[in-house]
């Protein structure tokens, strides 16, 4: 497998962890936004800053990073597409790992506001999940199933493609929480 892995979490912790296992396996190509980039490298994993692959650094208070072209078509193009990623200089992204930022948190906070509730809104995370899903990428939406996937990654697990289906329905059962609970909030606050 070629191409790169693409993080993109908002809680860190855990993380260097729980990559070990893929860099000493070889998947040593990753992308991540500024502050996670610097985590993995300081922490013996190099790891280049999606910024670079954008074009330019974040805009609108880190709003807007994986939201480009670049990140989606990396995720998106099939085999027969690959020739045109290399034209556009753009890396096929094989794996992506994602953590949302944390709307629960904001949801169940006492002191919650719309402003606060719609700040804490993801919408670069679950973009790129339902692009990588559409892809046939791998998507990691929960650390805990490194593991399992380093396994799948040396061909040890004999369902691999039930493995991919079970990570594909995590990553979409994910996003639709996700939304669902805003989508519950919105219903409440509008009454």
């Amino acid at each position: 497998m070629s191409g790169k892995t693409l993080i993109s979490v908002f809680d860190k912790s855990g993380l260097v962890e729980a990559l070990a296992p893929l860099h000493k396996l070889g998947y040593t190509e990753r992308l991540a936004s500024a502050g996670t980039a610097k985590l993995l490298t300081e922490s013996g994993m190099p790891t280049d800053d999606v910024a670079s692959l954008v074009g330019g650094g974040p805009i609108l208070g880190h709003k807007v990073v994986t939201l480009s072209r670049e990140v989606h078509a990396g995720l998106l193009a099939s085999e027969a597409e690959q020739a045109e990623l290399n034209e556009l200089g753009i890396p096929r992204i094989e794996i992506l790992i994602v953590g949302f930022y944390p709307l629960h948190a904001a949801l169940v906070d006492p002191g919650r506001t719309l402003a606060s509730v719609l700040q804490s809104l993801d919408i670069g995370g679950p973009t790129m999940v339902m692009s990588a899903v559409k892809g046939g990428r791998i998507v990691v939406v929960d650390l805990n199933d490194i593991p399992q996937l380093v396994r799948y990654l040396k061909g040890e697990l004999s369902d691999g493609p039930g493995f991919l289906a079970t990570l594909w329905w995590k990553a979409a059962a994910r996003v639709a929480e996700y939304y669902a609970s805003l989508a519950m909030y919105l219903n409440e606050y509008r009454r």
